[in-house]
């Protein structure tokens, strides 16, 4: 399937509260929630989301384990972080160290 620049279907449409996200991914079973971090343009997102997220094994076992978010570093709208605090998708991609496209976060709270 070739990159088009948008997120594959699979993964979970966010009204950006983070917590209420993993929550969500934790009473479905799911061991917690990923945040992907993109940008239009980027070789290299395209590369993960076009042919190595695409791996049927692969995607199995992430939907199976996990709800994913898709994110752009550059966005500006505001998002719940999962430790409560509100700040703009971008201020949380910096404050996450998520400098480079792409980068997966994994965030889970023990049970």
């Amino acid at each position: 399937m070739p990159f088009d620049g948008a997120h594959p279907p699979w993964f979970k449409e966010s009204f950006l509260d983070l917590d209420e996200d993993l929550a969500e991914a934790l009473e479905k079973g799911k061991s917690g929630l990923i945040v992907y971090f993109g940008q239009a343009h980027c070789a290299y997102c395209k590369l993960i989301i076009g042919e190595i997220l695409t791996k049927p094994d692969l995607r199995e076992y992430l939907v199976r384990h996990f709800d994913i978010v898709g994110l752009s570093i550059h966005d500006i709208r505001d998002l719940t972080a999962p430790d409560g605090e509100t700040m703009s998708v971008k201020e949380f991609s910096i404050r996450e160290q998520a400098q480079f496209t792409p980068t997966l976060i994994f965030i889970r709270q023990e049970r």
